[in-house]
């Protein structure tokens, strides 16, 4: 009876000492009805999407790329690049190019495709991040569950070194990179050869 109580306080210590940022706090009362107290933010603590990880290693079927293509090619929006674009991004960041690399990542809630994230090694180690989140997207269907901030910190966490991204300064995902830990220390500027 009281060992349950012990090792779930326990589990909501560690949950507390890991996630640093604002929490809720709910009380659930056990079979004896004593209190368990549970912190934390419930939706950054429970894994809500299951996820599929292509890199060099774990290569992506045909199949799987298109729908990956497809995906980020609708659920991009306003902020989508052409399909040969995405298509070229998906393969650096699976090396097949050479010096490339990278993950792409697809989160699943139950067996259907609600997020991709696209990272790529930048190869510059010590002066420029080593990655560069290309692209993410969540299923229009899906969006305002959380779904977006799960994949990014999935992203980060798989991502070996530091990450940078692009983002449109009216696309509203700005707020989610800031909370997670994104500054805009630099104005990016660009020559676009013709």
């Amino acid at each position: 009876m009281h060992l349950c109580f012990f090792i779930c306080m326990f589990v909501v210590q560690e949950l507390i000492d890991y996630d640093a940022r604002p929490c809720y706090s709910t009380t659930f009362l056990t079979r004896e009805n004593l209190p368990l107290i549970f912190i934390g933010n419930i939706k950054n603590n429970i894994i809500m999407l299951n996820y599929k990880v292509f890199d060099s290693t774990d290569s992506i079927s045909d199949k799987e790329r298109l729908e990956t293509i497809n995906f980020l090619h609708t659920h991009l929006d306003r902020f989508r690049d052409t399909k040969e674009a995405i298509g070229k991004a998906i393969a650096y960041a699976l090396g097949e190019f050479p010096g490339s690399g990278g993950f792409v990542l697809h989160g699943k809630k139950d067996d259907e495709l609600a997020g991709v994230v696209v990272m790529n090694k930048t190869g510059m180690e010590g002066y420029i991040p080593e990655n560069i989140l290309v692209y993410i997207a969540v299923d229009n269907r899906f969006r305002g569950k959380g779904y977006g901030r799960e994949l990014m910190e999935k992203a980060i966490d798989l991502a070996e070194g530091s990450v940078k991204l692009h983002v449109e300064h009216d696309n509203p995902a700005r707020f989610l990179y800031q909370k997670l830990g994104f500054t805009n220390k630099y104005m990016e500027m660009r020559l676009i050869k013709k």
